[in-house]
This record gives structure tokens, C-alpha cells and sequence, in this order.
């Protein structure tokens, strides 16, 4: 009986704590259930991130190609056919030498070179090269291409079309020269008017210069310019015997 006793009064055995804290703990980690349908919205997201930019790449005015390392095209929007008047059929699978003139052909060699070596490329004017061959003026843009390691693959070419801008240049330096052009004729006659004016007196001179000046203004009337003043007939011995002649 003492024996017994002294059982009766050992003290009773605690559970730790842990053990009831790490129970609950797993009550609040996702099941696998929630794991898959986590993991199904985050596929469902990015697919959705990639249509997205499918259809942005597709509807883009601009002409964008991509490219491997060895220049060969694997993707053709809608732009790069309007542009240069290839399918994404006919271009897929072929290199994109087949748009560049041959002039340009050393500008495309260094354009791969710098994709190769991972360098930032500037955009640049150049000249490519449609199906039915005429040129067109465009603005290039390449990018690189990276893999999920961030190794360079390929490249990215953005091409826009500027042939209207380049007209718009060619029509400014045009203007341009025209504007200098009749600046030059305008100072050339006043410098005949000058030279084949005599007078005794200066204020004789003045008014001699001042009816030549009268005469040739009667002479131009609405006209741009006068026929002696064009580039063609622009020489000093025509011009100062038509002067003289006032």
C-alpha cells in the first residue's frame, strides 16, 4: 500500500506546449488543394500577361521581327507585312538579309556583332529593302533577346516607316537652298544697281539708286523672282547689262 501511495503522489506528466502550437500551426498552412488553384491563377495571369502583349506586338503599326543569333527570322507581325509586303509564312525561317540592300550590308554584319557581344544598340535612319524591291526610308530599333539565365539569344527589330519624314527633310533642305539662293540674287542686284549708278552729288546718287531700285520692283511685280535671277541664267555679264539697261 505504501508503495501505491507514494505513486499517488507523483506528480502528473504536463503535454508540452509545442505540441499543441505546432498542431495549429499546420490548421493554417494551405492545403494542397489551395496550392494548385495558386498556382492555377498565377499560370492563368500570365498567360493573359502574354496575350496581351501578343496583341500589342500584332496590331502595331511598326514592323516587328525577331531574330536568333543567327539572323534567322522567327517571328513576322502584321506591320512587318504591310511594310514590307512579305507573309509571316514567306518570312519565318528566313534570314533577314533578305531585307537589306546591298549597300547596307556592312551596317547589318555590325548590328549582329554588337547583338553577339550583348552591347545597346542606337536607333538609327537606314534604308531597307520591300518583296517587289523599291527601298523605304525607316527608322531601326534593335533590342536583345535574353533567356531566363540572361544569355542573349537574339534580337528584336522595331523598323518604322519614314518615308514621310524624310520627304518633309528633303523638301526643308530644298526650301532652304532656294531661300539662299534668292538672298544671293537679291544682294547681287543691289550691288549692280550700286555699281552702275553715277551721280555728282550724293543726294543725285540717292535718287538714281532709288529709281533703279523703282524700276526693277515694276519689273518683278508679282512674280517670285525675275527670269535673270534664276539659277540658270545667274552670271555677273547678263546681269549687269539688264541692270544697265534701266
Amino acid at each position: 500500500m505504501k508503495e501505491f501511495a507514494g505513486r499517488q503522489k507523483e506528480p502528473p506528466v504536463k503535454v508540452p506546449m509545442q505540441a499543441e502550437e505546432t498542431e495549429g500551426s499546420r490548421s493554417h498552412a494551405p492545403s494542397l488543394h489551395q496550392q494548385e488553384e495558386a498556382a492555377a491563377t498565377e499560370l492563368r495571369q500570365s498567360e493573359e500577361h502574354y496575350r496581351r502583349l501578343a496583341e500589342i506586338v500584332e496590331s502595331s503599326d511598326d514592323a516587328i521581327i525577331s531574330t536568333d543569333l543567327s539572323t534567322i527570322i522567327s517571328t513576322w507581325n502584321k506591320g512587318a507585312e504591310r511594310l514590307y509586303g512579305y507573309t509571316a509564312e514567306e518570312m519565318i525561317g528566313r534570314p533577314i538579309r533578305v531585307l537589306v540592300p546591298p549597300d547596307r550590308v556592312e551596317e547589318e554584319a555590325a548590328i549582329l556583332a554588337r547583338i553577339r557581344r550583348g552591347e545597346r544598340i542606337e536607333a538609327r535612319d537606314t534604308v531597307r529593302r520591300r518583296k517587289d524591291g523599291s527601298l523605304v526610308d525607316v527608322l531601326l530599333s534593335v533590342s536583345l533577346l535574353k533567356n531566363a539565365a540572361g544569355d542573349v539569344v537574339g534580337g528584336c527589330s522595331i523598323v518604322r516607316d519614314i518615308t514621310d519624314r524624310k520627304r518633309l527633310e528633303r523638301d526643308v533642305q530644298l526650301l532652304s537652298r532656294e531661300v539662299d539662293h534668292r538672298a544671293r540674287n537679291l544682294l547681287g542686284a543691289v550691288h549692280a544697281i550700286v555699281s552702275l549708278s553715277n551721280a555728282a552729288t550724293t543726294h543725285d546718287l540717292k535718287a538714281v539708286i532709288e529709281g533703279r531700285i523703282r524700276s526693277w520692283l515694276k519689273a518683278v511685280g508679282p512674280g517670285p523672282t525675275l527670269p535673270v535671277l534664276s539659277s540658270k541664267n545667274w552670271h555677273p555679264t547678263a546681269r549687269n547689262k539688264h541692270f544697265a539697261a534701266w
